[in-house]
């Protein structure tokens, strides 16, 4: 998932960018006012040099007063042609900003697998540099590069067809060239940008990794490993940089002799010769030689259509391989079912003696293992009930954890919670019952008490409750600022114990039945750890509690505890 999908269709991708574009008309109606402001500056540019060349010979048509009129009609032509990048800078910020939400939204709601394949650094690469680039194909660059030419380049030969065939097909004959100039590129700079994208990529995964293990890095003297790693990543990319680099620029030379100053001598030569055998107005050729330009540059771009598609391609499949993540929803219609060997337990609506969470003979493999990380695991809690799932790392604790929030489904068996069954109903729906308290607490630059309650508006009196239920308001309150102090980056200057207490008033203010807690102690002193388990112990009987340690202190006082080993659950 990190690399490039070299099998993605560059028209397919480009059409639907376009769809995330949207807008047609405004798109149509930029890119035709600048065609026909290229056409009309170079046609004007004709008409003046011929004016020019009739002033030299002292013939009518080559009075100052034309000259002056025609230069100030090129000058309000290419006016109108800036201005139409306005509507060109809009569409593209829009398609951006459409694309980055979906990415996402993609990526929020992506099955858990699928989304923890793609590594930090890979993804923020995705989200900027490769959608930036793929977006150009819908704005400016595509239109101002390929479209507008194409129109421009179109309306001249027309037009030179009108005043004189001849001229006209010449003009065409000097600068079909191009076109096979620019096909003969598609394939290697289409090669040369997945490289070139995929090196991209690297790079920046390897600076977050720097950025985010920084502590790491000094402490375990990683610099120079880190370094190397980089450098080499940067070796690639710049040769990659250097190889298309230099494939550009032997284009850029063909280019050069086969349109550009290649087409004006042609015209110019042939135009004399066939001015000198009678069989055009050498002045015609003169009003030809810029709009010449505009019919070369009209076959360079039906040439270089495909391989400016072809250089995007990596950077857009990219950004489509994170909105086309496979989504949570997707698996729902696959859930197991009950079987006949396995009967549906009936579960109680609610209220005291009621089952909170119950596993059913559930069978779990993680996507890619080949052995499953839990084995026909069966156990209810009871609502109300705090219990502590205990075992060493590895034992299967966690991913019990996980697929009570539904972040999987079982191969085999049931998942119930609250009556409802794992797979039947919307995630969302699902874990509108759960609040869970992570190994790590992520503050968001936000006052504490929007990170608490992770809303724009906390209720006040919910946010104290859940602040002291957590033990947490005392030094909540005692800060500048209380609730609302904006913490630092980072820790934001918090203890590793009150973090975990502020993690656990976050769960609090939620309001769940189920509360899922994921080694609340681990990364704490002795200190910490009583205070964090003490606040757990208090909290009130409406609500159910599992908490996954591999601490036995943590368990002391709990209603029950149910050890897990090797995958399988047994009692403690």
């Amino acid at each position: 998932m990190t690399g490039t999908d070299k099998t993605a269709d560059p028209r397919a991708l480009y059409a639907r960018l376009r769809r995330a574009r949207g807008h047609a008309p405004l798109y149509a109606l930029c890119t035709g006012v600048y065609a026909l402001a290229l056409f009309l500056i170079f046609s004007s540019v004709g008409v003046l040099l011929r004016s020019v060349l009739l002033l030299a010979q002292g013939q009518p048509g080559g009075e100052p007063g034309r000259l002056a009129l025609y230069l100030g009609l090129i000058s309000a032509f290419a006016v109108l042609a800036g201005f139409t990048g306005l509507g060109f800078a809009w569409l593209e910020q829009r398609t951006q900003n459409t694309l980055r939400r979906r990415m996402l939204h993609s990526l929020l709601h992506a099955r858990e697998d699928a989304a923890a394949a793609l590594p930090a650094g890979d993804l923020l690469a995705r989200f900027t540099t490769d959608l930036s680039e793929a977006v150009d194909l819908v704005g400016f660059y595509l239109a101002g590069w390929i479209w507008a030419p194409i129109l421009s380049g179109a309306l001249s030969l027309a037009w030179l067809l009108a005043v004189d065939w001849v001229v006209a097909a010449l003009c065409a004959g000097c600068a079909l060239g191009n076109y096979a100039v620019m096909r003969g590129f598609s394939g290697r700079l289409q090669a040369l940008s997945g490289q070139i994208t995929a090196g991209q990529a690297a790079v920046t995964q390897l600076v977050d990794e720097g950025i985010r293990g920084r502590q790491e890095v000094r402490s375990y003297r990683l610099g120079p490993m880190l370094q190397r790693r980089l450098d080499a990543a940067l070796t690639a990319l710049a040769g990659a940089v250097n190889r298309r680099t230099a494939l550009l620029a032997r284009r850029r030379s063909l280019n050069s002799l086969f349109g550009g100053v290649g087409v004006y001598l042609a015209v110019l030569l042939g135009g004399a010769a066939l001015a000198g055998a009678g069989r055009v107005n050498f002045a015609d050729v003169i009003v030809a030689l810029p709009l010449s330009d505009q019919i070369s540059q009209m076959f360079t771009a039906l040439g270089h259509l495909g391989p400016m598609l072809a250089q995007r391609t990596p950077q857009a499949a990219r950004v489509f391989a994170v909105i086309d993540l496979p989504g949570e929803e997707d698996d729902r219609a696959a859930a197991p079912a009950p079987g006949a060997g396995e009967p549906e337990r009936p579960q109680p609506a609610g209220g005291a003696g009621a089952d909170a969470v119950v596993f059913s003979h559930v069978t779990f493999t993680y996507p890619g293992a080949d052995a499953p990380a839990l084995r026909d695991v069966s156990f209810a809690i009871p609502a109300g009930c705090k219990t502590a799932l205990l075992g060493e790392s590895g034992s299967g604790k966690s991913t019990i954890l996980r697929l009570i929030q539904g972040l999987y489904l079982p191969d085999s068996g049931q998942i119930t919670l609250n009556g409802q069954r794992l797979g039947a109903v919307p995630p969302g729906r699902w874990r509108a019952g759960l609040a869970v308290m992570p190994q790590d607490t992520v503050l968001f630059q936000r006052t504490i008490g929007q990170n608490i309650a992770l809303a724009d508006t906390p209720d006040p009196a919910r946010l104290r409750a859940a602040a002291r239920e957590a033990d947490a308001a005392g030094f909540l309150e005692a800060a500048p600022g209380g609730y609302e102090a904006v913490p630092t980056q980072g820790s934001g200057g918090y203890s590793g114990g009150q973090l975990q207490r502020i993690a656990l008033a976050r769960a609090l203010y939620r309001g769940a039945p189920v509360l899922l807690l994921d080694e609340p102690t681990s990364a704490l002193d002795a200190g910490s750890e009583a205070a964090v388990a003490d606040a757990i112990r208090a909290l009130p009987r409406r609500y159910t509690v599992v908490a996954v340690t591999h601490r036995p202190a943590l368990a002391e006082g709990f209603d029950r505890v149910l050890r897990v080993e090797n995958g399988q659950v047994v009692p403690g």
